[in-house]
């Protein structure tokens, strides 16, 4: 079973969306997250299951969010690379990767 990597800059969206969220609704700041955290966990037993955007580079919906993980599959693991909201270009962050 591949192991999962938060890149640095994962874990920032993590901290920010959990402060974006929580001054409105902290209940809906933590259930992002902990979707947001299986989603990822998920990716440890089908790390192909987000769809190619360039490779190495997939991406990954996760429901009942509003979030995309952007990761890679790399070997045995399996790298975060960054948590965007779907409404954000982020694809242009394919130059930051």
């Amino acid at each position: 079973m591949p192991r999962l990597i938060w890149s640095p800059e994962s874990l920032d969206d993590l901290r920010n969306i959990a402060a974006s969220l929580a001054p409105r609704n902290a209940r809906a700041g933590l259930d992002a997250l902990h979707a947001i955290r299986a989603g990822a966990n998920r990716l440890t037993d089908y790390p192909r299951i987000g769809r190619a955007i360039d490779e190495p580079f997939r991406v990954l919906g996760i429901r009942t969010t509003p979030y995309l993980i952007i990761y890679r599959v790399d070997g045995e693991a399996i790298d975060v690379i960054r948590v965007r909201h779907r409404r954000e270009d982020w694809l242009s962050i394919e130059g930051e990767i």
